[in-house]
This record gives C-alpha cells, structure tokens and sequence, in this order.
C-alpha cells in the first residue's frame, strides 16, 4: 500500500499487487494506475479516492482475506 510513487512503481516492475493511498489530487485519474487489477484505488464511502485509515484497514484485509488459504 503507497501512493504513486517509486514504491508503486517497484511493485508493479514486480508484479506485485497494491492498495494505493493517494492524497493528491492530480493523480486520481486512471492513467496514473493504469486502472490494472493488480492496482486497487482506496475509496471512500462517497467512491471517491481517499487516504482515511479506516477504509484502508478494511481494504487491507478484504484483500488478504480474498487471496489467503483459510487457516486450520
């Protein structure tokens, strides 16, 4: 999880996949993330791109739940 900057660059050079916390503005658009589904844009409850810490734990571990074997 990051911003678009040279760590969301890393890890999409690695195919890694990222929650993306951007506060700025000018880099809401999807250009800027390539709108990818590895690339999840953090949004608000009016779905707009926000860097709340609750969304983001939520987002977080909606992410880790979906992609992690449930635990015995």
């Amino acid at each position: 999880m990051g911003c678009l900057s040279a760590q969301w660059v890393l890890a999409n050079a690695l195919g890694i996949r990222t929650v993306i916390v951007e506060p700025a503005k000018a880099r809401h658009n999807p250009i800027f993330f390539y709108n990818h589904p590895r690339n999840t844009m953090l949004l608000g409850g009016d779905g707009l791109p926000t860097f709340d810490a609750r969304h983001l734990c939520d987002k977080v571990k909606e992410k880790l739940q979906r992609e992690l074997p449930p635990t015995v």
